[in-house]
């Protein structure tokens, strides 16, 4: 079932694969830059639109409203995903843009 306390939809069943489309739970690529910022949005308990926010906030773009710190943390995501991956903040929005994560 997916998780209605998210969307605020009610419960509806979803296959694996549905499941993991919505939440982009899965990961079995074998992309290292998936691989890397995965395992950072994992440890921090972020999301991907927080690394879209924090990286457009970075390159001086409208990031969207936002709590200061959640902001804070955006960019710290960010900051750490340029790091891990050697891309530039434009580049790992091309990359969330590619997979339609993050919009």
């Amino acid at each position: 079932m997916h998780h209605p306390v998210r969307d605020g939809r009610p419960p509806i069943p979803l296959s694996k694969t549905g499941h993991d489309r919505i939440e982009s739970t899965s990961h079995d690529s074998t992309d290292p830059i998936e691989s890397a910022l995965r395992e950072l949005k994992r440890q921090g308990n972020r999301s991907w639109v927080m690394l879209r926010r924090g990286c457009m906030a970075l390159e001086g773009e409208e990031a969207g409203q936002s709590t200061p710190a959640v902001l804070a943390s955006s960019k710290t995501f960010a900051r750490k995903a340029k790091e891990a991956t050697g891309l530039s903040y434009q580049a790992l929005i091309e990359w969330l843009d590619q997979r339609d994560l993050g919009i």
